[in-house]
């Protein structure tokens, strides 16, 4: 309408004025000063991992460009462009407010993780609902998934079974022991993905993969969340190393398997990591 439309380009001219401080604080909140009252998201968008053993929430910052000696309720309403339902996340109402005296208030959003499924992201956009509010700063976008903790690093049995390589039938399945080391969150790797064909078996031998970095990289580095098991940009000396089937970690047992193909030559295996 007519009078947002001014607004805007009223509040486009005024910016140029805004002094903008950071707060150097761990919770990095920023304080915006002027002469209209108009309020912003001061991010655009936030990740919200779910976990399945604890409370899961993010912190969502709404700024406003003047203070009050009172605090002022922030009015937020659902996008219908989201994609999460309403029983996926709750929104703290006891949280939406900017306090007495402050630029910034942290509005709550809990997830659930019963309500959200594997491997599947929603999202949750929320709009400010107010008068006067900053171009381009009156939405924000929540991306809820599930996230399971884990902690994988040791030592594994694993036992691969070849259904292609050059020397088959020989060399049909291979088990050796193997460390699977923490690279990051949910991240792993395993020196020799293919259980042992190019480190020790007829590939180390006759193609000289048996040494790491020289015949090129048969690490694999791999992440795992919620029981599924997944990787991308991986290669062997001659390709890329994909997915072959299912790749899961049982939390119960330990127990990961792996199933892959190289698209270079086409080999390809299943291996079962049991932990030792």
């Amino acid at each position: 309408n007519m009078k947002r439309n001014n607004f805007f380009k009223i509040a486009l001219l005024a910016l140029s004025f805004f002094a903008l401080s950071c707060d150097n604080s761990d919770d990095n909140l920023k304080s915006y000063t002027g002469n209209i009252e108009a309020y912003l998201f001061n991010l655009p968008a936030s990740n919200l991992p779910v976990s399945n053993s604890g409370d899961s929430f993010v912190e969502v910052e709404v700024g406003v460009t003047t203070k009050s000696n009172v605090d002022r309720t922030i009015t937020l309403s659902v996008d219908p462009t989201s994609t999460a339902t309403a029983d996926q996340y709750t929104i703290d109402a006891s949280t939406l407010v900017i306090p007495a005296n402050e630029y910034v208030g942290k509005v709550r959003i809990n997830g659930n993780y019963a309500n959200l499924v594997d491997n599947v992201t929603t999202t949750l956009v929320l709009n400010i609902d107010a008068e006067d509010i900053i171009p381009g700063k009156d939405s924000h976008t929540v991306s809820l998934f599930r996230f399971c903790p884990t902690d994988l690093a040791g030592s594994y049995s694993v036992t691969t079974t070849y259904s292609y390589h050059d020397f088959l039938p020989s060399y049909a399945s291979n088990t050796l022991t193997v460390n699977i080391t923490e690279t990051g969150t949910n991240t792993y790797k395993v020196d020799d993905f293919s259980g042992g064909l190019y480190s020790t078996g007829p590939y180390a031998t006759n193609y000289g993969t048996g040494v790491a970095g020289q015949a090129g990289n048969r690490d694999l580095v791999f992440a795992v969340n919620c029981g599924n098991i997944s990787w991308s940009g991986q290669t062997d000396p001659w390709g890329q190393i994909l997915a072959d089937g299912p790749c899961t970690y049982d939390p119960v047992t330990g127990v990961i398997t792996i199933a892959w193909t190289c698209t270079g030559y086409g080999e390809t295996g299943v291996s079962v990591y049991t932990p030792n």
